[in-house]
């Protein structure tokens, strides 16, 4: 029974792809809500007569709610609801069963969504990583390395951006030599390499000098780039060494009108190494 009603509740959403008035549209999400919900009670009263009976829940009824929640938070996604989206992805990450492969089904749905929630899509994004790297051994580094870069390129400001790239730069500390794909470590350095270098353009050197520094570390596992250390030390110097400076210029000034241009001059030229200095991102 509970069967039909998730299989009619998925024909509903598959009918409302199909039809163009927007009254049948929602006609085919109240019947797929309305199935979803029958589909409730009916596992709910079995789980209560398992329970009396001190029996486990089969692993086709596991299965079942999985695909129960799969489509709750398809169906939020469609009628544009993000408290629904938020709150049936808070019951994905606490059901036992629910895997990380699943998480990023939603992940994914959600991003390529007409008026998607970025918020809700990263949220699924970090719990479906967090998922993948709870496997141990059998990690899917693949998988992680995708996820990641998926995070960083929807993360909205730099200091998300920053703490991914310390996520990444941790988890290859505890990786053996090969085990993350090439590319993407190409993709990590120069990505986060180049973000710091934009910031130096503007003179913005303590957001440069974490992502430098950042940078850097991620090199550490990444051979195939290893020829572009001492560049990128020596920029990384450079930007230090101007932080210095807007630390001194930030005092009350007493130099002449002279030394002043000259200080400008510097910086002009400091931001232009820097910028000629960016490495090129790996190929997408």
């Amino acid at each position: 029974m509970q069967m039909a009603f998730l299989m009619s509740a998925s024909a509903s959403l598959e009918g409302a792809t199909k039809e163009i008035e927007d009254t049948e549209v929602a006609v085919c999400y109240g019947l797929a809500h309305n199935m979803l919900l029958r589909y409730t009670g009916a596992a709910q009263a079995l789980a209560d007569r398992r329970q009396s009976l001190a029996e486990p829940p089969s692993k086709a009824e596991d299965k079942q709610h999985v695909y129960k929640l799969i489509m709750e938070f398809e169906l939020a996604v469609h009628i544009k609801d993000a408290g629904c989206q938020h709150a049936v992805l808070q019951r994905c990450r606490e059901a036992p069963n629910f895997s990380a492969e699943s998480m990023l089904k939603l992940a994914y749905f959600s991003k390529a969504a007409l008026n998607s929630n970025p918020d809700v899509t990263r949220l699924a994004l970090q719990a479906a990583l967090q998922l993948l790297l709870s496997k141990g051994h059998a990690v899917p580094h693949d998988q992680v390395a995708q996820t990641l870069r998926t995070l960083l390129e929807l993360s909205p400001t730099d200091e998300d951006k920053i703490k991914l790239y310390q996520q990444a730069k941790e988890l290859l500390a505890g990786l053996p030599g090969s085990a993350y794909p090439d590319r993407e470590l190409q993709w990590l350095v120069s990505t986060c390499w180049n973000r710091g270098a934009h910031q130096a353009k503007f003179l913005r050197c303590e957001a440069a000098e974490r992502y430098m520094r950042l940078a850097l570390g991620l090199l550490e596992h990444c051979h195939s780039l290893s020829g572009r250390k001492q560049m990128m030390v020596d920029e990384l110097n450079k930007v230090v060494q101007r932080r210095a400076g807007q630390a001194e210029t930030s005092a009350p000034s007493t130099s002449s009108p002279k030394e002043r241009k000259r200080k400008r001059d510097e910086e002009a030229e400091v931001k232009t190494s820097i910028s000629l200095a960016a490495l090129k991102e790996a190929p997408e």
